[in-house]
């Protein structure tokens, strides 16, 4: 049964604080990694779970309920669950330090899938400013696509001196220099560039989400339960 309730807003502001906290972390890899250190997780993956539950439970919420009019459920409800489904797995992964090269991958493939569900949009003229649609769509949707090589690089952030043969297995920890040497002369970057498409995709959310809000409480403040 259609409610007509309308939570977006806040599900585009979770999907900005998301973007800026990866853009966050993005940049103390970067840091990290520029000043011969290694990426840390320890801090970023309970946000990316807690927000991936939400993400995954509301989504889910609107995806079986249908509380907006019409095809608007399948244009905003059929992209945010998988993604916080995504944001789950990659917390996981981060918590049991595992590869992320799979989900990296997942992510590149339902990223490309949001592009085209905004063009999609787009091209029906659907919400009052079907550019703006199409512009958060594509954004997001980059950002998952780059979160592939992103993830990668990770991979050999972490994994490459143990997997490496000719690494005696008593080998002291990396120096300085360690953590550019395995990212390569243009790793840095490539950890840097997810984070600022993220942080671009944030802020479009927060502040498509913040203009929302005010309206949303006029528009509500009488509504009662069917």
């Amino acid at each position: 049964m259609a409610l007509f309730v309308d939570p977006l807003a806040l599900q585009l502001i979770v999907l900005g604080v998301t973007g800026v906290l990866l853009f966050y972390h993005s940049l103390r890899a970067f840091m990290r990694v520029r000043s011969g250190g290694r990426p840390e997780h320890g801090q970023i993956w309970p946000l990316l779970l807690f927000i991936g539950i939400y993400a995954f439970l509301t989504g889910l919420w609107g995806h079986l309920v249908w509380p907006l009019p019409g095809s608007y459920n399948i244009l905003f409800y059929d992209p945010y669950p998988i993604f916080g489904l995504l944001l789950m797995v990659f917390s996981l992964l981060l918590k049991y330090d595992s590869r992320l090269e799979y989900a990296g991958l997942a992510s590149f493939l339902f990223g490309a899938v949001t592009v085209y569900y905004g063009y999609a949009g787009y091209a029906a003229g659907m919400t009052k400013q079907p550019s703006v649609l199409l512009a958060l769509y594509a954004l997001w949707g980059l950002a998952g696509m780059v979160a592939y090589p992103f993830a990668m690089l990770m991979d050999r952030l972490r994994f490459m001196p143990a997997d490496t043969a000719a690494q005696p297995q008593k080998q002291p920890p990396a120096r300085a220099s360690g953590g550019i040497a395995l990212a390569g002369r243009g790793g840095p970057l490539l950890l840097l560039l997810p984070g600022v498409i993220f942080l671009l995709a944030g802020l479009l959310a927060l502040y498509i989400g913040a203009n929302a809000v005010p309206g949303h409480l006029v528009n509500f403040s009488k509504w009662v339960p069917p």
